[in-house]
C-alpha cells in the first residue's frame, strides 16, 4: 500500500511533465515580481542578490532538476529524434547550477584607494559590520549579516537629559521588532584587537584592550534606515549633573539675524559648530600642562628634518617666520605653505616654500611631505619669474631636508577655511587658532568669555579666480561670543525621515543609517546611537561620527561606527595615477562637468606573483581572472571607476565585483540554444528520413512476403 502511494506521488511530481511546467511557471513568476517589484524584496529585508538565493528558488530550482533528470532518463529515450530535447533539458539543469552559483557567491562593492597607495580589502555593498575603536586603536570590524536594512526598528524608550551618551529606560519590544534584532550576530557583539609582538600576532579582546577585569558585552538592540540624530543642549537643573559647555551666540548686524549654538567636549562632531567659513570647536583640558601641549602642537604643524654638512638637525617652522639653524651658519624664512598644488607631472601634492640664507649662497628650496628630493630656485638669473631659475639639482648637497605635515591633534579644520578651538580649564577660555599657511595664534580669556568676528565669504564658482587678501578684507564681518557655562544637559534622539523626504543616493549609499547599542560592563550599562561612516575603515582619511563611551574604570574612551563589511580582494591593487579629462574648454576643478575618469592601475596576484597594469575609466573596467570555488569555472572580476576626490584629486574609488557561474550559464544557454536549433531543424530532416527508410523497409518486406507467397504457389503448382 505504502508503495502504491509513493508510486502514485512519484508518477504525479518528478516523473510528471505537467508538474515541470507548473515548477517553471512558478519559477518565472518568482524571478518576475523579485526584478520588478523591490517592495516585495524590502518586505522580507531581502536586496537582490539574496532575494534570487533565499530557500524558496532553491526548493523550486531543486524541483525542476529532479523533474527533468526523471523525465528525460524515464519517458524520452536517448534515440536521434530526442537529443534535441536531452540537449534543451541539460542546458536548463546547467542554467539552473549556474544561476545557483551566480546569486550565491556573487559579491559587489566599493574600494577607496589614495593615489599611489595599495589596498587589498573592499566595502561590502549591502552586508553592514560594527566598527570599534578603542582610544586610539581600531579593532577588526564585526560583521552584522542579520541586520536589517529597509524597515525601520526603533528601540522603544523614554529618553533622559544626559551629559555623555544617550541613557534610556527601555520598554517592552514589538513582536516585529524583537523577532528582527534577536538574532546571533546582533547580540554579544565582540570585537577583537590584533596586536604584533616580536613579530607574532596576538589577540585581544576588547576588555583587555580597555584594561576591564569583566569583559563589556554589545548588543544591537535598535535600527533606522534612514534617520537623523537629533542633539539639543540645555542648562541643567538641581539634581542633574551636566558637564562644561561653550555657548556660542551670532550676531549679524548687517541682516539684523541671530543664532546661537551650543559646544561640549566630544568625539563625534557635536563638539563642532560651523559658522559660515569658521569652524568653532571646544575642548577641556585637565590642567595647565594638558594646555600647553595642545598650543605647543599648534606650532608644530610643518617639521624639517635636515642633515647640514652632515649633522641632524630637527626645525618645527610656521609660515612667516624665520629661523637660525642652529651654529651651522644657515637661516631660513618660510614664505608660503600650498595645499593641493598640482606639479608639472599632473601630481596633486602639498608644497612648502622657503628661503635658505647660506654661507655662500641665497636660494628658494620648495619640498613635498615625505619626499627626500626637494626643488631649489635659483635667484637673480636673467629671465627667470620671481621664484627664480627652477633647477634640476640641488643647489647646496650640504643642505638636505625632509618635510613632514603632521597634525595629531586635528587643530586643523576639515573642509572650513579657519577653525578655532576653544578649550577650558578651569573657570578661563583659550582660543587656539592653528594654519597650515600662517602661524598659530593663541588668546586668553580669564573671565571664561569673549567675542571674535568671522567673515562671511562669499560662494565661489569653479572657474571663478580666488579672492585677493584685499577683497577678503573688504568682506562683511559677523561677530560671534562665545561663554563658559558650567553645567550642561546633552540630549540625544533619533529621527526617521519620512520616505517622502529622503535623498534617493543618500539611501542607496546607507549614510544615513543608524542603530542603536547597549554597552554593558558588570552593572554598569547605558545606549548610544551609532551612526553609519561609508569608509569607516580608514581612519586616515575619514573621521568617525557618535558619541565616545566612558566605561567605569577603563583605560581609554570607546568609539563605535556603523559601516560597510570589509572583504578580501582577490589581488593587491596600486593606484599608479589619477587623472580627470575634462570636456573641450573645461577644467579640471571641483563642481565642473568631466569626460572622464581615469585610475592607472598596478594589479598584483599574490598567488602566483603575477602582475598588470591597465587603466580604469568609463566603460572600461580593469579584469582580474582567478581560479573559481567548489569546481566552478575560472571567474573574473571587474574593478571599475565609481567615484573620485573632487577636492584635489588625492583618492579614487572602484567598484568592485565578481561574476561566479558566468561561464555555467553561459554554456546552459548554448546547450539550449543548440537543443532547440536541432528540435526544430535537425530532428526534422532525421524524422524524414527514418519515415523513408521505415517506408522502404516496409515495401521491402511486403515484396519479399509477395515474391514468397508466389514462390509457394508457384510450387504447388510444380507439385499438382
Amino acid at each position: 500500500m505504502v508503495l502504491h502511494w509513493l508510486h502514485k506521488i512519484w508518477n504525479n511530481t518528478l516523473n510528471s511533465v505537467f508538474f515541470g511546467i507548473a515548477t517553471m511557471a512558478a519559477i518565472g513568476i518568482y524571478i518576475a515580481v523579485g526584478s520588478g517589484m523591490a517592495s516585495v524584496r524590502e518586505y522580507f529585508e531581502m536586496n537582490e542578490l539574496q532575494f534570487f538565493s533565499a530557500w524558496p528558488l532553491v526548493i523550486l530550482m531543486i524541483l525542476l532538476v529532479l523533474n527533468l533528470t526523471t523525465v528525460t532518463l524515464v519517458r524520452i529515450p536517448f534515440t536521434p529524434p530526442r537529443w534535441g530535447v536531452w540537449c534543451v533539458h541539460t542546458g536548463i539543469v546547467t542554467l539552473i547550477f549556474g544561476m545557483f552559483s551566480y546569486y550565491s557567491l556573487k559579491t559587489e562593492g566599493l574600494m577607496l584607494i589614495p593615489v599611489k597607495a595599495t589596498a587589498e580589502h573592499y566595502y561590502d555593498s549591502y552586508e553592514r559590520a560594527l566598527f570599534t575603536r578603542a582610544g586610539d586603536r581600531q579593532a577588526l570590524p564585526v560583521p552584522l549579516p542579520d541586520l536589517p536594512r529597509f524597515d525601520s526598528y526603533p528601540h522603544e524608550s523614554t529618553q533622559v537629559a544626559s551629559s555623555g551618551p544617550q541613557l534610556t529606560l527601555p520598554r517592552a519590544s514589538s513582536a516585529s521588532q524583537s523577532k528582527a534584532l534577536n538574532k546571533k550576530s546582533l547580540r554579544d557583539v565582540k570585537p577583537k584587537f590584533m596586536l604584533s609582538v616580536n613579530n607574532e600576532i596576538t589577540e585581544k579582546t576588547l576588555g583587555q584592550e580597555l584594561g576591564l577585569n569583566a569583559e563589556p558585552s554589545i548588543d544591537i538592540i535598535g535600527y533606522h534606515p534612514y534617520a537623523d540624530i537629533t542633539t539639543e543642549f540645555t542648562e541643567a537643573i538641581d539634581g542633574q549633573s551636566g558637564k562644561v559647555g561653550i555657548r556660542l551666540k551670532m550676531t549679524d548686524d548687517a541682516n539684523q539675524r541671530q543664532a546661537e549654538a551650543w559646544l561640549m567636549q566630544s568625539s563625534d562632531g557635536v563638539g563642532h559648530s560651523v559658522l559660515f567659513e569658521t569652524m568653532f570647536e571646544h575642548r577641556e583640558a585637565a590642567d595647565e600642562a594638558a594646555l600647553a601641549k595642545l598650543v605647543d602642537s599648534a606650532t608644530k604643524l610643518h617639521r624639517l628634518d635636515m642633515l647640514i654638512n652632515g649633522k641632524p638637525l630637527t626645525q618645527f617652522v610656521e609660515v612667516g617666520k624665520s629661523y637660525t639653524l642652529g651654529d651651522s651658519g644657515y637661516s631660513i624664512q618660510v614664505e608660503s605653505y600650498l595645499p593641493n598644488w598640482r606639479t608639472m607631472q599632473g601630481e596633486i601634492v602639498d608644497l612648502l616654500t622657503f628661503m635658505v640664507n647660506a654661507p655662500t649662497t641665497k636660494f628658494r628650496r620648495q619640498v613635498i611631505p615625505g619626499r627626500s628630493v626637494a626643488t631649489d630656485w635659483k635667484l637673480d638669473e636673467p629671465g627667470a619669474g620671481p621664484m627664480g631659475a627652477r633647477q634640476t639639482k640641488s643647489l647646496d648637497e650640504n643642505f638636505k631636508t625632509i618635510y613632514t605635515f603632521t597634525d595629531p591633534n586635528r587643530l586643523l579644520p576639515q573642509g572650513p577655511s579657519e577653525k578655532r578651538t576653544l578649550v577650558t580649564v578651569g573657570e578661563k577660555i583659550v582660543m587656539i587658532t592653528a594654519g597650515k599657511d600662517r602661524a598659530a595664534e593663541v588668546k586668553e580669556f580669564a573671565d571664561g568669555r569673549g567675542e571674535v568676528e568671522v567673515i562671511q565669504m562669499p560662494r565661489r564658482g569653479p572657474f571663478q579666480p580666488k579672492l585677493t587678501p584685499q577683497e577678503i578684507a573688504e568682506m562683511p564681518r559677523v561677530k560671534v561670543a562665545f561663554e563658559r557655562r558650567p553645567n550642561v544637559l546633552r540630549i540625544d534622539r533619533v529621527v526617521d525621515v519620512p520616505k517622502a523626504k529622503r535623498d534617493r543616493d543618500e539611501g542607496s549609499t546607507g549614510r544615513k543609517q543608524v542603530v542603536t547599542v547597549r554597552v554593558k560592563a558588570g552593572d554598569w550599562s547605558t545606549i548610544v546611537n551609532v551612526p553609519f561612516t561609508q569608509w569607516a575603515a580608514e581612519s586616515n582619511l575619514v573621521r568617525w561620527e557618535g558619541s565616545a563611551i566612558n566605561i567605569p574604570g577603563a583605560s581609554k574612551p570607546l568609539q563605535l561606527q556603523l559601516g560597510n563589511s570589509l572583504h578580501a580582494m582577490p589581488a593587491k591593487v596600486t593606484v599608479e595615477n589619477f587623472d580627470l579629462v575634462p570636456y573641450a574648454g573645461g577644467q579640471k576643478a571641483a563642481g565642473s562637468m568631466m569626460r572622464d575618469f581615469k585610475s592607472t592601475l598596478r594589479v598584483l596576484d599574490p598567488d602566483n606573483g603575477s602582475e598588470f597594469t591597465d587603466v580604469a575609466h568609463m566603460n572600461h573596467p580593469v579584469y582580474i581572472y582567478k581560479k573559481s570555488r567548489f569546481f566552478l569555472p575560472a571567474e573574473s572580476w571587474l574593478l571599475f571607476q565609481a567615484q573620485w576626490d573632487p577636492n584635489g584629486q588625492k583618492w579614487t574609488v572602484l567598484g568592485v565585483g565578481n561574476r561566479p557561474g558566468v561561464f555555467t550559464m553561459t554554456l546552459g544557454s548554448i546547450l539550449i540554444g543548440v537543443g532547440l536549433l536541432y528540435a526544430f531543424y535537425v530532428k526534422p530532416i532525421i524524422v524524414a528520413r527514418m519515415k523513408r527508410r521505415a517506408i522502404l523497409e516496409a515495401s521491402e518486406k511486403m515484396n519479399a512476403k509477395k515474391r514468397s507467397r508466389e514462390d509457394v504457389e508457384e510450387k504447388k503448382v510444380v507439385e499438382v
